[in-house]
């Protein structure tokens, strides 16, 4: 079985970013696209670029991961849930869209057409100790396998070969 990354970059981001790189590097076939802001345009449009990945690949055996920073965290699951895919990682994930971006001067028509992040127990979530943008003192990670990264700040840059290895050592 062949693996295909997907990569969601978080607010601010876009699909070329250092994480992809990283990905790629690792020897991940690897897939991001720039994300709109708003979900309503953003989703439909993901949801067809993955279908045409899916459907070129018909006749082969393959493995869809999910991957999101941030923003891109609460894409990658509700995409995951599209595709049915238990392979999600999960960085920093914005698990309150609607409210999260608010800090950013995002419409308010724009953020409540998001909805809370609903953590499942085949997620594997990394956390920064050192995030200073999302607060997760008091998140309910619903039995998802939950790791407390010392020293990482919400862009995980210098922490990111840890999901890395764990994406490539189990799935």
């Amino acid at each position: 079985m062949r693996n295909i990354a997907i990569y969601f970059h978080g607010y601010g981001s876009n699909a070329n970013s250092e994480k992809t790189r990283k990905l790629k590097e690792s020897g991940l076939e690897t897939y991001s696209w720039d994300i709109d802001i708003d979900p309503e345009v953003s989703v439909p449009f993901l949801e067809n670029k993955i279908l045409d990945l899916v459907l070129d690949r018909i006749n082969e055996d393959i493995a869809l991961v999910f991957i999101g920073t941030s923003l891109g965290g609460w894409y990658a699951s509700k995409l995951a849930e599209r595709f049915k895919s238990k392979n999600v990682f999960l960085i920093n994930p914005s698990y309150c869209p609607r409210e999260s971006l608010k800090k950013y001067n995002v419409e308010e028509s724009i953020c409540e057409k998001y909805d809370d992040l609903e953590f499942k127990d085949f997620h594997k979530v990394y956390i920064g100790s050192n995030d200073a943008v999302i607060d997760f003192t008091d998140v309910d990670f619903n039995g998802a396998d939950y790791h407390l990264i010392s020293g990482a700040d919400h862009r995980f840059a210098e922490h990111f070969p840890i999901v890395i290895n764990d994406l490539t050592s189990s799935v």
